[in-house]
């Protein structure tokens, strides 16, 4: 598999469907060190052997700048995970028990919502 990390996303798309390769996922996220559009990284990642036809998904600088966090208590787990991991978040899950929240759905999370922040790893308890 090419590196296609720091170009920008449609022509990383491009170098890895020349290769045979699909394009899975996008997923932004604030970096510091990478310009908005570009690719910080890739799951698989470069340099794996992989067959033709395989998906790739991209990390994708969202840029540097502050965002809210979202309120997804009460959310369905796997929902609410993919949309904070496209504003940048890192999501770390720790599985708890209610009795008021049905499962798989959020009870807590550890940065409130409607704060500004950077990109932050971000605890759901579910």
């Amino acid at each position: 598999m090419p590196d296609v990390t720091n170009i920008a996303e449609k022509a990383a798309e491009d170098k890895l469907e020349a290769v045979g390769l699909q394009v899975g996922r996008i997923i932004r996220r604030q970096s510091d060190d990478v310009k908005k559009g570009y690719v910080i990284a890739t799951n698989p990642t470069a340099g794996n052997s992989l067959d033709q036809g395989k998906t790739v998904n991209l990390i994708v600088s969202s840029g540097t700048s502050m965002g809210k966090v979202p309120d997804v208590v009460g959310d369905d787990y796997d929902k609410a995970a993919e949309k904070l991991e496209n504003q940048g978040f890192d999501v770390v899950r720790e599985d708890q028990f209610s009795n008021k929240i049905p499962q798989g759905n959020i009870i807590s999370q550890s940065i409130a919502a409607g704060v500004e922040v950077k990109q932050h790893k971000l605890q759901l308890l579910w």
